[in-house]
């Protein structure tokens, strides 16, 4: 346990890291927990924080910059290619200076993929990315970009085999099939919302003729999530409240759908309290960090309850 006079951070053995500043907790690695998280993570929402399969590690509450440079570092990566919302440019500005620094950025950040996942700046980052033989992907933002980094690394994987020298949706959409699998080049996901694209191997596409598409797969799970809630400080309420609310859609998807288990629904509830409590949390102060973490901890809950035998569901109906 390492501590400062604003964060300590706990670590244990699944992997899972958890920080907490002056009255905000964050969970982490060794279940020895603070006395004043006793109560907000409880043993049943403790267990309901599964790292999904394929996953490395994920981080909730830490600063961004040391955190992913340390991942980076750890996954020998030589030549990171750094994807973003346009909102979250100027939040990653320095750390983007430190890569180029260190010689390992591939390229110059990319901003060119809209919300929703238009066809034309995925296409556009996945030729970038395999003219600079990006060996790690880093999407900052939201549901889009992390999807967005999904596929750019099913391109990386297609074009170091030859199969084409231009990037087309079909052809990325091809490259999920292949048995076997080649390794997929690592992901760090840093999101700035509670979508949770971030957490499974699932991806989308809306394609210029207004149609979306999807892949999966599952060598598509990111390698490893960092939450850090500076990012989502100061968005517009229909994106902070709108993705927070996938949380509610997808708890209700997981316990609603007849493959349920007893310890699906179990976990999904745990996920709406948390959740819940988020969402008052934010209406009484918008860039609450203990409440934007209780968001993001639900949403990671309900998402791997619903992606436990139990996807797709009825649920997004919600939408």
């Amino acid at each position: 346990c390492t501590q400062s006079a604003n964060l300590v951070a706990i670590a244990n053995p699944n992997n899972i890291t958890h920080s907490f500043t002056p009255a905000v907790l964050i969970i982490i690695n060794k279940m020895a927990l603070h006395p004043s998280i006793n109560k907000r993570l409880a043993t049943e929402a403790r267990q309901a924080l599964l790292i999904p399969p394929g996953m490395d590690r994920v981080h909730v509450g830490v600063p961004f910059g040391p955190t992913a440079l340390n991942e980076v570092e750890k996954l020998n990566a030589t030549k990171v290619y750094v994807m973003a919302n346009k909102s979250s440019k100027s939040l990653v500005e320095d750390f983007v200076k430190t890569l180029d620094e260190k010689g390992i950025l591939a390229a110059p950040i990319n901003c060119d993929v809209s919300m929703g996942g238009a066809e034309d700046g995925l296409l556009k980052a996945c030729n970038e990315a395999a003219s600079v033989n990006a060996d790690c992907v880093l999407t900052i933002g939201g549901g889009a970009v992390q999807d967005a980094g999904k596929f750019v690394r099913l391109w990386l994987s297609a074009a170091a085999d030859g199969d084409a020298e231009t990037a087309t949706v079909d052809g990325i959409l091809a490259a999920q099939k292949r048995d076997p699998m080649p390794p997929l080049p690592p992901q760090i996901c840093c999101p700035n919302s509670f979508a949770m694209a971030e957490l499974t191997h699932v991806a989308g596409v809306v394609t210029r003729d207004n149609v979306k598409k999807g892949a999966t797969h599952p060598s598509m799970m990111p390698t490893v999530v960092i939450f850090d809630n500076t990012f989502a400080r100061g968005l517009p309420d229909w994106v902070k409240f709108g993705t927070a609310l996938r949380g509610v859609e997808h708890a209700i998807g997981a316990i609603c759908h007849p493959n349920a288990t007893d310890d699906i629904r179990a976990r999904a509830l745990q996920g709406l309290k948390f959740v819940n409590k988020g969402l008052k949390g934010m209406v009484d102060t918008p860039d609450s960090a203990e409440a934007q973490i209780d968001c993001y901890l639900g949403g990671w809950m309900a998402i791997r309850a619903l992606n436990t035998g139990c996807y797709p569901s009825i649920a997004h109906l919600i939408q």
